[in-house]
């Protein structure tokens, strides 16, 4: 295909052999039924590889605009509301540009083999230059809110050329950071503001005037390859740099045909872009199918679902925008119940909305379908993964607590396995085990050896370390994480059985169950929550009705923590790691109380230890203290230093 400035344009088979409208949209009342695994295994009879479709993400995004150049791709508001409009974009000027911008990085000298780093909110000017960037090289969006500390490991593992972030914004405070990185870094050789919010830094170059100064023709040629690295995306990661997985171009390609074909999406559809861009949903499933797809976006707010007031909106906006596809994160769900419709009209909403990030709790699931008409169709997926690899059928048993069945061409299995991480047997059904995966787009994996060398079993299944089990019908059952199992005396504890009795107390908003050091057992489980607005539940009204549930009286936390807010992460997933710190924290602090003595203990994340235990103690009790408190404290799998002051 040629374009006016740039010639013929070999970037895959996106527009040569794609064989009909069908492929792309699919209305909602002509789609076949997707009900169980058998209508799985009937869609596998085409094998995915003779799919028409494109095997890039521009290649896609172009294909998507041109359906009608006219349509409006994006609005972006603030504050979930319409008369706070920062931006409408048409696809015309959507497409234009993300070409404008691929050609800027790629005058800045980005090949495909470098990266753009972005460190940006949900703007419109955040995609164009994360679908340009990938046009250029690779696009590698991360989360802003990390410590400096962590975004410079970013840059330097992940050689970033350029940097675009946030300019001067209240309530954000991404300029700073990103000089501070810039000037901090060998890698860096250009950083770019964007100034959407309304402020600027004056000596710094803007990304909106450097777009008009570039053709909307590409001005060069790219082969992109679907086994090419699109995208880079960081996991969480507490001690270190967190690690960067390789995101290649046929993995989002399959993520666009499975979110479409799993969900019937259509031109018709308007969906939110409230996930953050620098997460794998955010992107791959948010984004990708909707601008593929010639959908329409509302991006409620920069901040997404972060800012209250959208919450709060949401519905309101449902009812302006005409929304159709009811989507968020669990924590997102649970706001959005105790924010319920109030008259508004609803009715644009499909019949089936979507859940992420973990198993949606069940009475949770029945709510929001008691009052929206909406089942809601939870998935399973990771970064590492390209996002989802299975979700409840449309048309079919949401079986709420699960994460659905498998999606095409995907594999999952449930297996025991042995110390050295591979696979000694498959489970048998119903058996909880490491959930393990093949499929298009699971990753190859991270940049770094040392990261990959975990990754996969000796015959090339990925294992997360997440576990679960699956059921006759081929639902799985995502039960947590190997790391999350709590050892009570050689006992293993599944926290979401705890999690899931806390959940059914009227007066539980939020729970998170975690092991807490003990001397004697390993680990004892405890228990944190979040109560629902108005409730005045106590600890033992709550642990009475727990003990009701669990039978067992090991699996019964032994101390209810409360928190107004538990610890998320900023896509809503209840960060435990945060949880495990206090808990140690706690158990140290009571270990020690008997000294009677002013002794203060604080536990974090280490590189070398894992975790450490640092008590500061007075200096002028060292020689009666020193040995009682190694004494105490050697008797916890944790490592802990002194430090004496005063």
């Amino acid at each position: 295909m040629a374009d006016k400035a740039g010639g013929m344009l070999p970037m895959d088979r996106f527009d040569a052999d794609f064989h009909g409208a069908a492929d792309i949209a699919v209305s909602p009342d002509n789609y076949a039924p997707l009900r169980n695994l058998a209508d799985i295994e009937r869609m596998e009879r085409v094998p995915f590889e003779a799919r028409a479709c494109p095997l890039s993400s521009f290649g896609l995004i172009r294909r998507g605009a041109r359906l009608d150049p006219t349509k409006t791709a994006l609005h972006v508001l603030r504050n979930g509301d319409p008369a706070q409009s920062i931006a409408r974009v048409s696809y015309e000027d959507f497409l234009g540009n993300i070409i404008c911008a691929a050609n800027l990085f790629r005058s800045m000298g980005v090949g495909e083999d470098n990266a753009v780093m972005l460190m940006l909110p949900n703007l419109a000017e955040t995609h164009y230059a994360l679908w340009g960037a990938q046009v250029a090289g690779i696009g590698f969006s991360v989360n802003w809110m990390l410590e400096a500390s962590q975004l410079n490991a970013l840059v330097t593992a992940a050689k970033a050329k350029v940097l675009i972030a946030l300019g001067p914004a209240d309530g954000f405070g991404i300029w700073d950071k990103a000089q501070r990185i810039a000037d901090d870094s060998d890698q860096i050789e250009h950083l770019i503001q964007v100034s959407a919010l309304g402020q600027a830094d004056p000596d710094a170059l803007d990304f909106a005037a450097a777009l008009k100064e570039q053709p909307n023709t590409l001005t060069f040629k790219r082969a992109i390859r679907p086994d090419d690295t699109a995208i880079y995306l960081h996991t969480g990661g507490t001690t270190g740099a967190p690690k960067i997985a390789r995101l290649k171009h046929k993995g989002m390609a399959y993520q666009r045909w499975a979110n479409s074909s799993m969900k019937g999406l259509c031109r018709c559809d308007v969906v939110f872009g409230a996930g953050p861009l620098f997460h794998a949903g955010g992107i791959c499933v948010d984004s990708l199918p909707c601008f593929a797809n010639g959908m329409t976006m509302v991006i409620p707010d920069p901040s997404g679902f972060r800012n209250k007031a959208v919450i709060r909106n949401y519905w309101k906006l449902v009812e302006h925008f005409g929304i159709t596809f009811l989507n968020g994160v669990p924590t997102v769900q649970m706001a959005l119940m105790q924010n319920p419709p109030l008259g508004e009209d609803i009715s644009s909403l499909r019949s089936y909305g979507g859940s992420g990030s973990g198993a949606l709790p069940a009475e949770l699931g029945r709510t929001i379908e008691n009052v929206t008409g909406t089942r809601v169709l939870v998935t399973y997926g990771a970064t590492e993964f390209t996002c989802n690899i299975s979700m409840a059928p449309r048309d079919g048993d949401p079986r709420y607590g699960s994460s659905g069945i498998r999606w095409p061409y995907c594999q999952i299995r449930t297996v025991q396995l042995g110390a050295d991480g591979n696979i000694l047997r498959d489970c048998e059904t119903d058996e909880i085990g490491a959930i393990v995966v093949k499929g298009p787009s699971i990753i190859d994996g991270y940049l770094s050896a040392t990261d990959t060398a975990s990754l996969f079993t000796d015959d090339g299944w990925l294992n997360n370390g997440d576990l679960g089990r699956i059921d006759k019908d081929g639902y799985l059952w995502v039960t947590g994480r190997a790391k999350d199992v709590i050892i009570r005396g050689g006992h293993n504890i599944d926290p979401r059985v705890i999690e899931e009795a806390l959940l059914s107390h009227a007066g539980v908003a939020l729970a998170a169950a975690v092991g807490k050091p003990d001397a004697y057992a390993g680990e004892l489980p405890v228990a944190y929550v979040q109560l629902a607005p108005g409730a005045n539940a106590g600890a033992d009204e709550i642990a009475d009705h727990v003990r009701r549930v669990i039978a067992e009286r090991a699996g019964n936390p032994v101390e209810i923590w409360f928190m107004d807010a538990l610890p998320q992460t900023a896509v809503g997933k209840i960060y435990k790691p945060a949880l495990r710190l206090d808990a140690a924290r706690r158990a140290f602090e009571a270990a020690l109380a008997p000294l009677a003595t002013s002794i203060d203990v604080d536990v974090a994340a280490h590189p070398v230890h894992g975790t450490l235990a640092m008590v500061t103690a007075p200096a002028a009790e060292r020689a009666t203290l020193e040995r009682k408190i190694d004494a105490i404290l050697g008797a916890y799998a944790i490592a802990h230093e002194i430090e004496w002051v005063g």
